[in-house]
């Protein structure tokens, strides 16, 4: 795929200086700044790319001018939270960019609609802008069943090795089932319950699991895991940190 032509440049925080130098030597758009306070001295976009712990004490650090457009990544930080450290900046765009906006085939939820923040996203795959401010703190819940997705598919992956195949040939033959399902996902409008029961016969192998599944609680312990994730990422509760690190802030100019 052809990279989407872009004219302006990329400044980006020095916080972490082995990333900074291999995306410098990577895109020849990319500057290294100074600080982090440099980063916004020298954009007119800034992008907040850090872990929810200790952000707000990072950003409220930095000064920002009014003028300065705001998209943050930063999970559990709401934008009425967002506005008040950026002041006197008045345009807080958050965003929810997934791993596959890397080769520019990602949906990325945004609120609210922004012009400039939708061009950016529909060149890294399509934006998508939602309504208010819950609907996006739903979907960001829901990116955090990826990881649990892809832990199923490596026990199953284990179990097969365990029964003999190699693991390239185990892995390759899971990845074909997991791909059947987004490939009949996105050619109809079958509801995913749908595609299920399309999947199964009765008193078949698919039924068969999923009704053990089923009875050990699996998919209502997911759907009580979203939940609590969602509580964290409204704010309703409070949940211990995994980590202590921080990302990047990156700036942009046009």
């Amino acid at each position: 795929m052809t990279a989407p032509a872009f004219d302006g440049s990329i400044t980006i925080s020095p916080r972490n200086a082995d990333v900074a130098a291999q995306l410098r030597e990577d895109f020849p758009a990319v500057d290294i700044a100074k600080s982090n306070q440099d980063v916004l001295e020298g954009s007119d976009l800034v992008l907040l790319t850090l872990r929810p712990q200790g952000a707000e004490e990072i950003i409220s650090t930095l000064s920002f001018r009014p003028g300065h457009r705001v998209i943050s990544a930063i999970a559990a930080l709401s934008r009425e939270r967002l506005l008040q450290l950026i002041a006197p900046a008045r345009t807080v765009v958050k965003a929810i960019p997934l791993p596959t906006v890397a080769q520019r085939r990602g949906v990325t939820a945004l609120y609210p609609s922004d012009p400039v923040a939708n061009e950016l996203f529909d060149r890294l795959g399509s934006a998508l802008p939602v309504a208010d401010e819950s609907q996006f703190s739903a979907m960001s819940t829901a990116t955090s069943v990826v990881s649990s997705y892809a832990t199923l598919a490596q026990t199953t992956v284990s179990w097969l090795k365990g029964n003999g195949l190699e693991p390239l040939s185990a892995r390759n033959y899971v990845n074909a089932l997991l791909a059947g399902i987004v490939h009949a996902a996105e050619h109809s409008t079958e509801s995913f319950a749908e595609i299920a029961w399309s999947h199964e016969t009765e008193g078949g192998l698919n039924e068969q699991l999923r009704v053990f599944l089923e009875g050990k609680g699996l998919f209502e312990s997911l759907e009580d895991g979203l939940n609590r994730v969602m509580a964290r990422v409204t704010g309703d509760s409070q949940y211990a940190p995994q980590t202590q690190t921080a990302a990047l802030p990156v700036g942009a100019k046009s």
